[in-house]
């Protein structure tokens, strides 16, 4: 009999939409988990170093809103800068261990991600662009090979669990002022109006555009190598550079078509 080779699913071109996720417990659920809760409660540094060492940060930005908002923002899970600060101002403990609750459950059903290693398929199969694989299969493989009439090749399409985002980098230097010397100008003698640019640009508050956490929200965003101790040197130095750059960056890629 005639081989044919059936294709199930055809992939379509464009890069995939991004899901919105939840925490895996609320705020308040300390008793799910009261390991976690109790060294929260009795040893909170110990803890916050454990949730920035799981994050590959430095142990003393583990209680600080840019963490908040770097775990939110890698696994997409919906709110702002503004609801991590006040979480984070009145109950830090809460917030910490909610993320360290997330870590746990993340690493339990095998979705949590570092970034220390690139996310790959257990199952061995030829790799295809965003994120999908083909894996061949004959329909008289299995213990139901007696219902087969004919020898066929399927061949399933089986997007993967998450799309490996290459690494990006920053449009302009962080000190390339003289290549917008409009918001270079902006920013030297109207700061505050070109921090609420960025932070409408980014939807976030006003409040935030000149954040630490709204520059680690944008690395995060962009997979733009980094860490929060480098964004926190970077607006401590030099906080006009800092805030320059990030709005160069939007300006750029609102001109490409890669801004969102």
């Amino acid at each position: 009999m005639t081989a044919h080779t059936i294709v199930t699913i055809q992939p379509k071109c464009g890069a995939p939409t991004a899901l919105r996720y939840n925490w895996q417990t609320g705020l308040m659920d300390c008793c799910s988990d009261c390991g976690v809760c109790c060294c929260g409660m009795f040893c909170f540094p110990c803890l916050a170093c454990q949730v920035a060492g799981d994050m590959n940060e430095c142990c003393l930005c583990g209680t600080s809103v840019a963490m908040r908002t770097l775990y939110r923002t890698r696994y997409n899970i919906p709110g702002s800068i503004c609801s991590d600060f006040c979480i984070t101002l009145w109950c830090p403990v809460c917030s910490v261990c909610q993320m360290k609750r997330d870590i746990n459950r993340r690493r339990e059903q095998g979705i949590f991600c570092s970034l220390s290693k690139t996310p790959t398929s257990e199952t061995p199969a030829a790799s295809f662009s965003h994120g999908f694989s083909f894996q061949t299969a004959n329909c008289l493989d299995g213990p139901n090979a007696v219902l087969a009439m004919d020898p066929q090749n399927v061949v399933v399409v089986q997007p993967q669990f998450a799309v490996v985002q290459q690494p990006g980098q920053w449009q302009t230097g962080l000190m390339d002022c003289c290549s917008d010397c409009g918001v270079c100008l902006c920013g030297s003698f109207c700061y505050f109006c070109l921090g609420c640019q960025v932070a409408g640009d980014m939807n976030e508050c006003y409040l935030c555009g000149d954040s630490v956490a709204m520059r680690t929200l944008y690395r995060t965003r962009y997979n733009i190598p980094g860490s929060i101790l480098s964004d926190f040197f970077s607006i401590w130095c030099c906080p006009v550079c800092s805030l320059c750059q990030l709005k160069r960056d939007i300006n750029r890629r609102k001109e490409q078509g890669i801004f969102w």
